[in-house]
């Protein structure tokens, strides 16, 4: 019964954030890749607007749909400013990246996903958009080959174990500042990295000076490594002496309890 009143609720939010035709688009291409899924069929087709976005679980459509949502209303009518270039650190098939893309068309996005399986699956979710940059690479404090723990859902895989039913694999790393330090100007980092955003931040420290905002998600309750995941405020505070926060976005939940949260930080005046 919960997740029926969340697609509702997304169905709603979405009415109210998109054209008429484009909301009859997006709502029948969802329930019948609902319908698809649940019979077996995968994988199967999502259309947001010219986009086609390939996604296997009821987790995949869910998360898609839940993006263009919480991109509108939690980043876009926030900010309500042109955002030109954008990084999204933790990528996954492409979520965030075609959200994004969907309310600023015209930005250049990088997008970084460590999983190879997920990245084929990302760039198949992006190759008919138009300047985006993707990268089969972790990024963390330090280049070279890291430990990653898989987990069935690929959104909650990680540089940090959460579980014994992952899987380790082995993936290519770097710094964002090794693979992005030539850029002069970001507009928006994204972090999403399922705690290990710390890590990210300490290879960042170059490039979130050159950055406007900070999106980030954040938990009380994630394993990390070398401190608590909401050290993140503090190293980002440290970095960015002016950094402050303008927005919290929708809470996740697990039932009752809070699972993580979206943090929208402005880096510089």
């Amino acid at each position: 019964m919960e997740n029926f009143f969340k697609t509702i609720y997304f169905d709603y939010k979405i009415f109210n954030a998109v054209s008429l035709s484009r909301w009859i688009q997006i709502t029948i291409s969802k329930y019948r890749c609902l319908a698809l899924i649940l019979i077996g069929i995968k994988p199967v087709i999502l259309r947001i607007h010219n986009n086609k976005i390939n996604v296997s679980t009821i987790g995949d459509l869910g998360t898609m749909i839940s993006s263009l949502s919480d991109e509108y209303w939690d980043l876009y009518k926030v900010l309500n400013i042109e955002i030109k270039s954008i990084v999204d650190v933790g990528a996954n098939i492409g979520q965030f990246t075609n959200a994004v893309k969907y309310w600023y068309p015209n930005a250049t996005i990088y997008s970084f996903e460590p999983d190879p399986d997920v990245f084929k699956v990302l760039l198949s979710n992006t190759i008919l958009l138009k300047d985006v940059h993707t990268y089969n690479l972790a990024l963390a404090e330090s280049s070279g080959v890291l430990k990653f723990y898989r987990s069935n859902f690929s959104g909650v895989s990680s540089l940090i174990r959460s579980s014994d039913n992952q899987v380790c694999i082995e993936v290519s790393a770097d710094t964002a500042d090794g693979v992005l330090g030539n850029l002069n100007n970001i507009d928006l980092l994204k972090i999403d990295v399922e705690g290990a955003e710390l890590r990210v931040i300490r290879g960042a420290r170059v490039i979130l000076k050159k950055s406007k905002y900070l999106l980030v998600e954040m938990s009380f309750d994630r394993n990390v490594d070398g401190g608590s995941n909401l050290d993140v405020l503090s190293e980002v505070r440290r970095l960015c002496p002016d950094a402050e926060i303008l927005h919290t976005g929708r809470i996740l939940s697990s039932g009752k309890k809070v699972a993580a949260q979206d943090f929208l930080i402005k880096l510089r005046p």
